[in-house]
């Protein structure tokens, strides 16, 4: 079995004006589509609303992902937002955090 590895990323969207629901879950739909473009077959992205700015991204990669996969995901999350938004819109994307397994149990 393929050891699985587990990663966090928040994407704020710095948009001109107040989303909606239907365009903050229209923009997450398209971020999470564009991870896993990135991922590929080797992974699994899902994305979720924190608040109708800010896109909880868990990736879970085959692999370990490093700075060049942390900079393929803000690219992708760029474009979607340039497509789906106003041309003066813009969003903050944190670091690709990994996710702590948890503790196996001592015996």
């Amino acid at each position: 079995m393929t050891e699985k590895h587990l990663y966090d990323l928040s994407i704020v969207v710095a948009a001109a004006h107040e989303l909606g629901d239907a365009e903050a879950d229209a923009v997450r739909a398209g971020v999470e589509s564009a991870a896993q473009g990135v991922l590929g077959e080797d992974g699994t992205a899902s994305a979720s609303l924190a608040d109708r700015r800010t896109i909880l991204l868990r990736l879970e990669s085959g692999h370990r992902l490093g700075p060049d996969a942390e900079e393929a995901f803000s690219l992708a999350a760029q474009e979607v937002v340039v497509d789906a938004l106003q041309a003066g819109d813009a969003l903050r994307v944190g670091r690709l955090e990994p996710v702590a397994e948890p503790a196996s149990p001592k015996i």
